[in-house]
């Protein structure tokens, strides 16, 4: 018995239902809604499935790198103003001299949703990476590597800082970080997330059904991001070893005190230090700690100048805490 053929669209990364027909129409299939399901048909070939189901994307694991590779090669020869002007000479264009198509949402039927899709204003349609997207993220990256989507790759002059990447095994890239007048709060940050964000603080947030931690670079106002199932733990620091309940608590984001040659130490992971982990005094910890949490102290507790009124602190703190135990104290400084 011959086995049938695959549908070819589900070989391509997309976000949601939307963005799976463009993939379709693309490919020369047709569609037709009936009962909560979607038929695409081309020649002999067709394939149904439920609506519900393509809302729910196909990201997969790889997801985050085929974005950057294919934002990367299509910032080199993007025009933003003929996708403004000539949007569909221009699609064609795209279509025929670099293996991309952008589609607007109003040249698509949108089943029993007529809006569905329409805040995407047009999606990116990568041929040669497999991978669909919004196009306000491709002019996002662009703003994020300066560069001007003028057809010819060029740059504008900026502050800001390079990263280095792995785009596969063998081949490193280089990212941009302009630095950014303020925060841009892509991810739907509340008040207070962002308070935690600028009082230095690792926060965990779920975007697109994933776990990550997020931290603001202060130097850039750039929210740093990583998964948590990709963070990997050393088991040995500082010749100390961890246990599963510890690195878990490192892997949320949170502080760990570590005894080290009789000394405590902070450690916490910092997604702004190449390392990947901030190592500070315990001491050092507390007297940060008491500094914020008394604004009405000029100077910082670490100067002679507060020595005095640190070390009465710290008599009140003992006689208060009692025999309470060291992840209390630590909760109660915790930065």
């Amino acid at each position: 018995m011959e086995e049938k053929k695959k549908f070819e669209a589900l070989q391509y990364s997309y976000e949601n239902a939307g963005q799976f027909r463009a993939i379709a129409a693309i490919l020369g299939y047709s569609e037709e809604y009936r009962n909560g399901d979607i038929t695409f048909s081309k020649g002999n070939e067709t394939y149904t499935y439920p609506l519900n189901t393509l809302k729910l994307g196909n990201l997969g694991d790889n997801r985050e790198s085929l974005l950057e590779q294919s934002k990367e090669r299509i910032i080199s020869f993007f025009d933003k103003e003929q996708a403004s002007n000539n949007f569909q000479e221009y699609s064609q264009y795209l279509r025929e001299n670099h293996n991309v198509a952008i589609i607007k949402w109003d040249d698509i039927k949108q089943g029993t949703n007529k809006n569905e899709g329409y805040k995407d204003g047009f999606t990116v349609i990568d041929l040669e990476n497999k991978i669909a997207y919004k196009g306000e993220d491709l002019y996002r990256y662009a703003y994020e590597q300066n560069q001007t989507l003028d057809g010819k790759g060029e740059e504008i002059s900026m502050k800001g800082k390079i990263s280095l990447y792995w785009k596969d095994s063998n081949n490193a890239g280089v990212k941009v970080h302009p630095v950014r007048p303020e925060i841009m709060n892509d991810i739907n940050l509340k008040p207070k997330e962002l308070e935690r964000l600028q009082d230095n603080e690792i926060i965990t947030k779920t975007i697109n059904n994933e776990k990550y931690l997020v931290q603001l670079d202060p130097e850039t106002n750039e929210l740093l991001k990583t998964k948590i199932k990709s963070i990997s733990i050393p088991s040995n620091i500082k010749g100390v070893e961890l246990d599963k309940q510890q690195k878990e608590t490192l892997k949320s984001g949170k502080e760990l005190i570590l005894n080290v040659d009789k000394e405590k130490i902070a450690i916490r992971l910092d997604l702004n230090n190449p390392r990947g982990i901030k190592f500070l005094d315990f001491e050092q910890k507390q007297k940060i700690a008491y500094d914020r949490h008394n604004p009405q102290i000029i100077g910082t507790i670490h100067t002679d100048k507060n020595r005095n009124e640190y070390i009465e602190y710290m008599k009140g703190q003992k006689t208060t805490l009692g025999n309470e135990s060291q992840s209390k104290v630590e909760h109660k400084f915790k930065l």
